[in-house]
């Protein structure tokens, strides 16, 4: 009888173990879950600050373009001067 009584006793502590162990990794993989929204939570803001940084200092596409070309064209005359 008492023999029986130590087998479900241990039996009921390892149902108990397993529960909290269940529920402690749940609880983990919640925490993990929201530490990750919260890390791209923080990333996407720091991206929109820098993004409207260059959105508001940077003119337009055709400015650079431009710049690019007269550089481009600027480089070429001194190679034509120096080679000549």
């Amino acid at each position: 009888m008492s023999a029986d009584l130590s087998i479900k006793s241990c039996e009921k502590q390892q149902k108990t173990k397993t529960k909290i162990k269940s529920k402690s990794k749940s609880m983990l993989i919640l925490i993990l879950k929201l530490i990750i929204k919260f890390s791209i939570s923080l990333i996407n803001k720091k991206l929109n600050k820098i993004l409207n940084f260059f959105h508001s200092h940077i003119f337009n596409k055709m400015f650079f373009s431009n710049y690019n070309q007269k550089k481009i064209l600027f480089r070429l005359l001194q190679n034509i001067k120096t080679d000549s």
